[in-house]
């Protein structure tokens, strides 16, 4: 661990997490809602006290086109709901005052006396055949899936009834089932719907419990049921606040790393995802604090902390800097953090960039993520500098390290996956799977201050390192690349061998050509990884350039010869069966 990330590690204190926690999961953050105006209101306080240079990125929310290709949906704001059974016997299934999940947003809202329908079961309510011989016109439809956008145009739109419920959880095998939590009530979203465009929608749905929903199937066995729904809810044209707080940067502020958390969702979110935010606010006023006190030289680059909604922030910042995007070197997004797994159901998830954005931070993140572990596991007798607990302290002493991560490919996970739209190098972290995501159980006493310093660790080291490197920092992680690099060919090619021979020999080369086609491909992508620590001398001196590009043409050249040597083996052992 080099002296800066030492310095960073001694100053991370976890409960502070804890404590923007709480105040974040005092508001409902629906997109434009007076509650995620007062959550960016708090942020913006926090960076004020923390001295970082503050502004706020607007983007209209009133459901109109935007470049790019994305869109942007209205505001919306809950108030309250309520959803009962009144017909054999009256039993409330669901309130949103103790169960502020249940309302998907983007529901209009009913009249405010409430309505009163038929209750109509589809089953999975996804497809035209769920509907046959089923009049739901004017009625309240039951369904099994929480696909709310699926259900919503066959139910609603199309066939004209007034709303629907659901009692799926989304269950995970092993992990997360109805039996396992049988009062557990999920929050899904209608606007991602793939109907139709324009205009507010006019139907609502709602989430019940499991067992609520076996409850309301065994009436249906019996007769007719009637039930009761009332909302109050707004659609509105309103307006997207994106936060962004700054470090400065020194000799190339211009350029910057970007670090991100989204701060919207349900009440209280605490996982998902005022966990995020509090890690990126802490590793902010850490660096800051850091830097104030000159024991942090200020870094080159600036280091920009955002807080938005999720999915639209990324592409929203990034369009308000027009042709300067290219300045955003790199990013990292900080997404459900900070639980111990076995609480939550999943490990700490590493997950990598696109592979059309090659990255030093594919290797980077990983680096750092290990070196927390070896930190935070041979921690001192004092938990107070990072808030770990006192069991974790005798975990470590034990020789069992209580933190671990896993490295996966680049996916559809976050902002990381929506501004590598952008051309921009995204990494980010998150735990998978995650039980309580989504549901009323995602309260601040399922997470930990000691996994919360760690993932502010690492979200401070990697934006302070990439923010600070110049020639030196480049060539070091040139190196570590191309060491990196060369195990993955050997690990692929030994992939490779086991499942050719494990193979029909009639398929032995057919299969044989399928891999050294991915193995070239893999060449090609870490040769392109290597070459990526050139952008951080990309305004340095000619002559550092031209150094660090000869020993990049040196490691790659060692990683194409490493490649053919893979290459050749693997066409050997074809060769012998």
């Amino acid at each position: 661990m080099d002296s800066s990330s030492q310095l960073l590690a001694s100053a991370i204190d976890g409960r502070r997490c804890l404590d923007h926690i709480r105040e974040i999961g005092h508001f409902d953050r629906s997109l434009g809602s007076q509650g995620y105006h007062e959550s960016a209101e708090y942020v913006l306080a926090v960076l004020e006290r923390m001295g970082l240079e503050r502004n706020v990125v607007t983007w209209p929310m009133d459901n109109t086109p935007v470049p790019w290709n994305w869109s942007v949906p209205p505001a919306w704001e809950p108030h309250s709901g309520l959803f009962k059974v009144m017909q054999p016997e009256e039993k409330t299934l669901v309130n949103f005052f103790t169960t502020p999940t249940c309302i998907h947003p983007w529901s209009a809202a009913t009249p405010p006396e409430g309505v009163t329908a038929e209750i109509v079961y589809v089953g999975a309510g996804t497809s035209p055949e769920d509907y046959e011989g089923k009049d739901v016109r004017g009625k309240i439809v039951f369904a099994d899936r929480g696909a709310t956008w699926f259900v919503y145009v066959e139910a609603i739109e199309k066939r004209g009834a007034l709303g629907y419920i659901s009692d799926d959880i989304l269950q995970i095998p092993h992990v997360k089932t109805r039996e396992m939590y049988p009062d557990m009530v999920l929050w899904y979203t209608f606007y991602e719907r793939e109907y139709g465009s324009g205009g507010f929608l006019k139907g609502w749905g709602l989430s019940i419990s499991p067992r609520m929903g076996d409850y309301l199937r065994g009436l249906l066995k019996q007769g007719p049921v009637q039930g009761f729904c009332q909302i109050d809810a707004r659609t509105f044209n309103g307006v997207m606040e994106n936060v962004v707080g700054s470090i400065e940067g020194d000799a190339l502020a211009e350029e910057e790393f970007l670090c991100m958390a989204h701060l919207d969702h349900y009440r209280p979110g605490a996982m998902d995802n005022a966990s995020g935010c509090s890690v990126l606010l802490e590793a902010a006023e850490t660096i800051n604090r850091l830097i104030d006190a000159g024991k942090l030289a200020r870094p080159r680059r600036s280091i920009r902390f955002l807080f938005g909604p999720e999915g639209h922030m990324s592409n929203v910042y990034p369009h308000s800097l027009g042709a300067n995007v290219s300045n955003i070197i790199g990013s990292w997004t900080a997404d459900t953090v900070g639980a111990k797994p076995h609480v939550v159901g999943g490990p700490l998830l590493f997950s990598r960039a696109s592979a059309a954005t090659p990255t030093y931070l594919n290797d980077l993140g990983p680096d750092l993520l290990k070196e927390s572990c070896l930190y935070y596991s041979s921690m001192g007798n004092s938990p107070v500098a990072t808030g770990i607990s006192e069991d974790s302290i005798i975990k470590a002493r034990a020789g069992s390290s209580p933190f671990k991560f896993e490295t996966i490919p680049y996916g559809i996970h976050s902002d990381n996956a929506c501004i590598a739209g952008w051309g921009v190098p995204a990494v980010g972290i998150f735990q998978w799977p995650s039980i309580i995501w989504h549901t009323q159980y995602d309260t601040v006493d399922r997470l930990d201050a000691g996994e919360l310093a760690r993932c502010a660790w690492a979200t401070a080291a990697v934006s302070y390192q990439v923010a600070a490197a110049g020639p030196r920092q480049a060539y070091v992680w040139m190196h570590d690349i191309a060491n990196h690099a060369r195990q993955r060919l050997t690990r692929f090619a030994r992939r490779a061998q086991d499942e050719i021979a494990a193979s029909e020999r009639a398929d032995a080369d057919a299969r044989l050509e399928q891999r050294l086609d991915e193995l070239n491909y893999l060449v090609e992508r870490e040769a392109a990884t290597i070459s990526s620590c050139l952008a951080l001398v990309s305004r340095d001196e000619a002559s550092v350039q031209a150094n660090l590009s000869a020993r990049r043409d040196v490691l790659v050249e060692g990683l194409q010869r490493a490649g053919k040597y893979e290459a050749d083996t693997l066409t050997d052992f074809v060769g012998t069966l």
